[in-house]
């Protein structure tokens, strides 16, 4: 029997609305979600393409915020670690340990702020080499980072490294999905303005998931060949500058895809 491609099936409206079955059915039942039922039947409920679509164009609306991406406040880098804490426990960055890398470099950390609280940040450090390649075979911790081995933006050939990019996911998929977007454009245009502004040499990240491998991946970060390396390295070189992401809408179509995936996830 061929579809139709004018409507959904309900396991596709299921899935595009992020619904379980039973909530799923209640709202059907309850006209919340826009529906079709031929007179005098009880079964063979339709899901019209067209109004699923722009229902879920308006819930999208609804739930779209005003988003800022700023410069961290010390209030922004306490709620991080409060996050951070959550994930990683013992082995989170201390606030203290935060607050000394921001005396070393103020412009290391940005915040994503909704309706002025925080919601996510980014932090990229400019270190030695050998200080990123020590973290990369486990021979530190990021929480043992000295503060003296944060340079200055200015120095010749200086390397990055990420230390963070991640959003303080609140449960909702839609709003999680939109920060994370969001969070990725902007950091991708920091990330641009310091390439174009200062010789930065290499930029390196750890991978601490499957999803967040092939972020880095579309981002045209490579693994580092390394036998002795303990964690999921990756490289971007001089040679590959972030302007390979720029695209139409100002951000890698792929990219965004990825991230989105990770968030589903």
């Amino acid at each position: 029997m061929t579809k139709d491609e004018t409507y959904y099936t309900k396991e596709e409206v299921m899935k595009l609305l992020n619904k379980p079955s039973t909530t799923f059915y209640r709202e059907v039942n309850a006209g919340i979600i826009p529906s079709e039922l031929a007179e005098g039947r009880e079964r063979g409920r339709k899901f019209p393409k067209e109004a699923i679509d722009a229902y879920m164009e308006m819930l999208q609306h609804r739930d779209r915020e005003h988003l800022k991406f700023v410069p961290s406040s010390n209030s922004d880098l306490w709620a991080r670690v409060q996050h951070c804490k959550k994930i990683y426990g013992e082995n989170a960055v201390t606030y203290r340990k935060v607050l000394q890398w921001k005396e070393a470099n103020k412009h290391i950390f940005m915040s994503v702020k909704a309706n002025d609280r925080f919601v996510g940040g980014v932090t990229l450090m400019p270190l030695a080499e050998t200080t990123i390649h020590a973290l990369i075979n486990n021979k530190i911790l990021e929480k043992e980072i000295p503060f003296s081995g944060i340079g200055d933006w200015d120095i010749p050939e200086v390397s990055v490294y990420i230390s963070t990019i991640a959003i303080a996911t609140c449960g909702n998929k839609r709003i999680d999905r939109a920060r994370g977007h969001f969070l990725i454009r902007e950091t991708l245009k920091w990330a641009m303005s310091l390439y174009q502004r200062y010789e930065i040499k290499n930029c390196y990240c750890i991978a601490a998931t499957a999803e967040g491998t092939k972020i880095l991946q579309h981002l045209g970060f490579t693994l580092i060949d390394d036998e002795v390396a303990k964690r999921l390295g990756f490289r971007l070189t001089k040679n590959h500058r972030p302007g390979f992401v720029l695209e139409e809408d100002g951000v890698s179509g792929k990219l965004l895809k990825a991230f989105e995936g990770k968030l589903e996830g």
